[in-house]
């Protein structure tokens, strides 16, 4: 993963970064103005940004995470020399289009290495940790970041190709935070109904999802109540504010986007799934010993059913 990450990476620098005068964020974003201003190489130069920023993250960050990023700088600077050639295809003279492309296959790059815990070194470690000790994403980080470098480029190479940049940069940040995540997008649900048992009832009948009852006591009446807690997909709203509004239009729901959700039984759907995959395959194992049976018969192996 961490080897596709940075060869994409790679091939999107040369493909639309560098034929149209446009800047990356972070230690590539770096190596480029080096590239446009002083004619650098771009493999080298990454790997001279990079020696003070892994020796600031050997000491903050686990051993495992630094050899797989030492791994993904290398991988990354080789790369960026080997895919060189794309620069000459000129795929697009648009900046918008070679901004949004560009965009998209560096967010895509990085998110194939942050899903592994991985990365190609530079900014990547900042963010790794500041992500680890602070739960800052990905995205938000490397933005950050790339802001302060977008403003150093106006000064050398004008307001649009930095505009176009900062465009490419937030896609890119974007992208990441998406794949990284996943699109499957949930979202935690509250709601405080004195029908909680009927509602909490059928949802978990209707949509087959686990339903968690919450102590709640009013402030101001001090009245015990259960609120219902649930994680639901994204096209599952509806469908719950139905059934809540059946028994209580006047309930209270609060809907809020739950960025990643973990652990076992996470859905009642799942533990039937795995129930039904466990009996299948007891099916098939079982089958598979009578034809056995039946085939050692047949040889004389065993004696046969009248015996």
């Amino acid at each position: 993963m961490v080897t596709l990450g940075c060869a994409l990476c790679s091939a999107t620098i040369n493909m639309f970064y560098l034929p149209n005068n446009l800047l990356a964020g972070g230690v590539s974003g770096l190596s480029l103005i080096c590239y446009f201003v002083l004619d650098a190489n771009l493999s080298i130069t990454n790997i001279i940004i990079n020696i003070p920023l892994f020796l600031f993250g050997y000491r903050m960050m686990d051993r495992g995470y630094m050899l797989i990023s030492l791994y993904g700088m290398f991988v990354y600077s080789v790369t960026l020399g080997y895919f060189n050639f794309l620069a000459d295809w000129n795929v697009t003279n648009d900046l918008l289009i070679a901004a949004l492309c560009g965009g998209l296959g560096m967010g895509i790059g990085g998110a194939l290495m942050y899903r592994v815990n991985g990365g190609s070194g530079g900014t990547d470690i900042i963010s790794a940790i500041l992500h680890k000790y602070y739960g800052i994403s990905y995205g938000t980080v490397s933005l950050s970041i790339n802001g302060v470098i977008m403003t150093i480029s106006i000064f050398l190479f004008g307001l649009q190709p930095a505009v176009y940049t900062l465009l490419s940069i937030f896609i890119a940040a974007r992208a990441t935070d998406k794949i990284t995540a996943g699109f499957d997008n949930k979202n935690n649900l509250f709601i405080i109904s004195p029908a909680y048992e009927e509602i909490a009832r059928e949802i978990s009948s209707e949509l087959e999802i686990g339903v968690t009852f919450l102590a709640g006591e009013g402030a101001y009446s001090h009245t015990q109540r259960k609120v219902i807690f649930v994680v639901i997909k994204l096209t599952q709203i509806a469908k719950v504010k139905a059934l809540v509004y059946k028994y209580d239009p006047q309930a209270f729901m609060l809907v809020q986007e739950a960025t990643e959700v973990m652990g076992k039984g996470f859905t009642i759907k799942s533990d039937l799934q795995r129930q039904k995959e466990l009996h299948e395959a007891k099916k098939r194992a079982r089958s598979k010993n009578i034809a056995r049976i039946r085939k050692e018969r047949l040889e004389g192996k065993l004696p046969d059913g009248n015996g």
